[in-house]
């Protein structure tokens, strides 16, 4: 995603956490479950909501490279991984995120993310869409 606004403020409202509730549209809530609140070590309680399923998503950050990068570990019930990768040329910003996901086995496990991949998919780049259209 094109953001038109320079590297620092892009990742300065990136790293708001508890601010991304208010661009994901598929966030109900954010919970620090631990004492640190941004960086490495930082853990989450994420409330997702995907049409009817609702799942409480834990997330432990694991890199925090301002203002270029930062991944989460999903360590919940939902495995994986989160990233998000700042570059920047001239004046604007490129966002890209980058979610992989295994599914427990009572939401499908590898089949449940083949048919619920396209919608995630959807979800992501409005997300993405929604968090641009913050700077302008």
């Amino acid at each position: 995603m094109e953001i038109r606004s320079a590297i620092g403020e892009v990742w300065d409202r990136l790293a708001n956490i508890e601010e991304h509730v208010n661009w994901m549209s598929d966030v109900e809530s954010i919970k620090f479950v631990s004492d640190v609140r941004s960086g490495v070590g930082t853990k989450i309680r994420v409330r997702t909501s995907v049409g009817p399923f609702r799942i409480d998503d834990v997330m432990e950050f694991r890199d925090w490279d301002p203002p270029h990068s930062m991944s989460v570990a999903h360590v919940g019930l939902v495995k994986g991984s989160g990233e998000f990768h700042l570059t920047t040329h001239d004046s604007n910003t490129t966002l890209v995120w980058i979610e992989r996901l295994l599914l427990p086995w009572y939401l499908g496990g590898p089949v449940g993310l083949i048919l619920v991949r396209p919608i995630l998919r959807k979800i992501f780049a409005a997300n993405l869409r929604r968090f641009a259209a913050t700077f302008q």
